[in-house]
């Protein structure tokens, strides 16, 4: 039995990086130039067409079916891209292209009217998701040219919301287990996200995503309420963290952090005088605030 909430982290959106190694590693193309438009060879660079036809670039944003561990072993957990999980929103959204995921910086959109600024090629292939863009003749954006020609830039990134995905145990390693339940970490099959934006990005991100901020976040509560887990409700209490559902193997554990919780916050701080017990204190309003948002979710303490 499973109780559903809407405060998950796959509630909202999510950013996932790829360096240059890990897309060479699993058979894709790391950001680049496109090498036919490249004036490399006849000694002009930047290429002088570039300043009315664009900048041509191109490169896997996404890999599939290759795992990989957000966050840390200990309250982490394990992810992977089905093929076909961008086909719908290839088909139907109009992503952009940027720098950062900073949308000041946009460098093309799907469903620019024209070439320039425009995806001449975004698809699905073997390994991923591929596109080939021109991207406009900004300023950074021939910034961007050289950190794409010189290698310094040479990871990307997506931004997406989770939208169908199914859920598994796995070994700690990420492989299969023999037996599903004897699985100690959790694992997500993303089956259909929506892209937002595509980006070739300075600096990974993929450890400090959203959902891994969240579950990390989550442990270092249970950990300060003294709360010990065995790895099979760790993986309950991950997925409870990204997709609301919370297990009944899950729930006398957050039922007991909650109590300790508490405590923990109705505690005075050391060196600090005992207020009146007429007075509302942040303690007291604390510990409402808990025991209000844990019968918001359905658990009776």
């Amino acid at each position: 039995m499973a109780r559903r909430r809407t405060a998950a982290a796959f509630a909202g959106p999510q950013r996932r990086f790829w360096t240059a190694r890990d897309l060479l590693a699993r058979g894709g193309l790391a950001p680049q130039l496109r090498a036919d438009d490249d004036a490399e060879g006849d000694g002009a660079f930047p290429d002088p067409a570039w300043a009315t036809a664009g900048i041509p670039t191109r490169g896997h944003a996404l890999v599939f079916g290759k795992r990989e561990l957000i966050g840390d072993p200990e309250w982490g957990f394990w992810e992977e891209f089905a093929a076909g999980s961008t086909k719908k929103t290839i088909s139907e959204a109009d992503i952009r292209l940027l720098q950062n995921h900073d949308p000041n910086f946009f460098l093309a959109r799907t469903k620019a009217p024209g070439e320039l600024g425009g995806f001449s090629e975004h698809k699905e292939d073997k390994v991923g998701t591929y596109h080939e863009a021109r991207m406009i003749p900004t300023s950074y954006a021939y910034d961007l040219a050289w950190g794409l020609r010189t290698g310094v830039v040479s990871q990307m990134s997506v931004a997406f919301w989770p939208m169908k995905w199914s859920l598994a145990r796995v070994n700690a390693d990420g492989t299969d287990a023999d037996d599903e339940k004897r699985g100690t970490m959790l694992l997500v099959k993303h089956e259909e996200i929506a892209l937002t934006d595509e980006s070739y990005v300075t600096f990974p991100a993929y450890v400090d995503t959203d959902a891994s901020l969240r579950v990390a976040g989550f442990g270092m509560l249970l950990e300060a309420a003294g709360q010990r887990t065995d790895l099979n409700q760790r993986a309950s209490l991950i997925e409870a963290v990204l997709t609301g559902t919370v297990r009944d193997d899950a729930a006398p554990v957050l039922r007991a952090a909650l109590t300790a919780l508490v405590d923990l916050a109705a505690s005075p701080e050391p060196a600090q005088s005992t207020r009146s017990e007429t007075d509302p204190s942040r303690y007291a309003r604390s510990r409402l605030l808990l025991e209000m948002d844990m019968r918001r979710r359905q658990l009776d303490v």
